[in-house]
């Protein structure tokens, strides 16, 4: 139980830092990293996706069903 108690108190210490590095860091680089790093552990990271499409199947659509095809695509990851 203790264990658990001070790993959850340095975790704790690691969010504060990379919230101190977000708000007032040196460079705008470092914040930013900072901010992403943060949100990244808060929010978790984005999920990748592969969309697996052969050349003959795309070379078949026109142009309109491979835009549509497209935006259908899109409008999953959101």
């Amino acid at each position: 139980m203790e264990r658990k108690a001070h790993g959850a108190d340095r975790l704790e210490a690691l969010y504060e830092n990379l919230m101190e590095i977000a708000l007032r860091g040196t460079t705008e680089a470092n914040q930013l990293a900072a901010t992403i790093a943060l949100l990244n552990r808060l929010e978790g990271l984005p999920v990748a996706r592969n969309v697996n499409m052969t050349t003959n199947s795309a070379a078949n659509l026109s142009d309109d069903e491979l835009a549509d095809e497209l935006h259908a695509l899109a409008s999953r990851w959101r």
